[in-house]
């Protein structure tokens, strides 16, 4: 779910390049659809990346209640880092669904952009209570 609402932001962000390529097409209109769909990908990677180096959460973390962490401190990720998992994920996770397949092979449930970058996708621990605990 968090993936899906990380790529409707990232689609928002590169719509207004991807609507000059459809009516350009094979014009010069089309390659300057290409240019502002590449920018508005690269802005949603920049914004991406400060989000997650400051609080370790995007849209769909949010929406998910997770948190992007380093693997061996838990702090959170660098700046680079983030953006090399943002492209990594956008771009080559979605072919033949490789970063799926690589979680789903994976002990932690790290995927392809998680090992390249050096993260992990945590949840905050659940609450426990017992009956007649005050």
């Amino acid at each position: 779910v968090g993936v899906l609402v990380d790529l409707a932001a990232t689609l928002v962000l590169m719509s207004p390049g991807i609507v000059l390529m459809w009516i350009g097409r094979a014009s010069l209109l089309g390659l300057a659809g290409l240019i502002a769909a590449a920018a508005g990908f690269g802005y949603a990677a920049r914004l991406y990346a400060r989000s997650i180096a400051a609080t370790g959460k995007w849209f769909g973390n949010r929406v998910t209640n997770t948190e992007v962490v380093e693997l061996t401190t838990g702090g959170h990720i660098s700046v680079n880092d983030a953006a090399m998992r943002f492209v990594l994920r956008g771009l080559i996770s979605p072919v033949l669904m490789f970063g799926f397949i690589v979680a789903f092979l994976d002990q932690q449930r790290r995927s392809f952009h998680d090992h390249a970058a050096g993260s992990i996708v945590t949840r905050p621990a659940r609450a426990t209570w017992v009956v007649g605990d005050d």
